[in-house]
């Protein structure tokens, strides 16, 4: 996770207020060469935190970091094909 883009998360960037938003768009520049910053993008789009939720977004960057040989998005995609195939309407 980018580490201005955790601060922002958290509300400890100095002199700023605590934004979701902010910290989803540095989350977003920095997934594109860290792992780790991809992971938390996920996280926060599939939760529509700092955003709007988007499946489809949730899916391709699971199956896209899937490819890049990052098991974790591995194990969250098998999570949620899970998660969405339990519930009575699926989106």
């Amino acid at each position: 996770m980018s580490t201005i883009g955790r601060m922002y998360y958290q509300g400890t960037m100095p002199l700023e207020p605590q934004s979701y938003e902010i910290s989803f768009r540095y989350q977003s520049q920095a997934a594109e060469k860290d792992a780790w910053a991809a992971a938390e993008r996920i996280m926060m789009l599939r939760g529509g935190i700092g955003c709007e939720f988007d499946y489809g977004k949730v899916l391709q960057y699971l199956r896209d970091n899937t490819r890049k040989g990052d098991d974790v998005s591995l194990m969250a995609l098998a999570q949620f094909d899970r998660d969405r195939s339990n519930r009575k309407h699926p989106v």
